[in-house]
């Protein structure tokens, strides 16, 4: 069974852009190899808390978005470490992409996303870039980095085809 990492984030540190915490528990650079760093594909999860009380969907909050923002500058290897199976995975990158507005969704409890396709697609390219990287340095195959860029992109393919308008 994997181990899955849940590193929370406290409001101060995110309104601070305090990073320290989380720079000192995961560095800057994956100092991991082989199958040790192959076991830390898909094991965390990043949670904000302290927002709870606050109307605004998290991802539309300035001081979310541009610790987020800050937070890829210093280490972009989400596509690698990060769950897929976070319900909260998707909003890490909607605080990467200039425009994102919330839509009403049909469903309760689920929130719609609308934003430029084309900046997604070059988001999600980079982040290819590094996800083949670590895959590279843990000796995995391309079979393999290729499934987890589908997973990848699979997040964001419903939300895709309901803005085709907007590309």
């Amino acid at each position: 069974m994997k181990s899955i990492l849940i590193f929370r984030l406290t409001r101060r540190e995110v309104e601070t852009l305090d990073l320290s915490r989380f720079i000192d528990t995961h560095g800057t650079w994956p100092m991991q190899r082989g199958p040790t760093l192959a076991r830390l594909m898909d094991s965390l999860i990043i949670e904000v808390d302290g927002y709870d009380d606050d109307p605004r969907e998290i991802s539309t909050i300035p001081e979310v978005r541009t610790f987020f923002r800050r937070l890829y500058e210093l280490w972009p290897w989400w596509s690698f470490f990060l769950h897929t199976g976070a319900k909260n995975l998707a909003i890490h990158y909607m605080c990467l992409l200039e425009d994102v507005q919330i839509t009403t969704s049909a469903s309760p409890g689920k929130t719609g996303y609308r934003y430029n396709v084309a900046e997604l697609q070059v988001l999600l390219l980079q982040e290819f870039s590094y996800l083949n990287f670590l895959c590279d340095r843990a000796g995995m195959t391309d079979a393999q980095g290729d499934a987890r860029s589908q997973v990848m992109v699979n997040m964001f393919v419903p939300a895709a085809h309901e803005k085709e308008g907007n590309q």
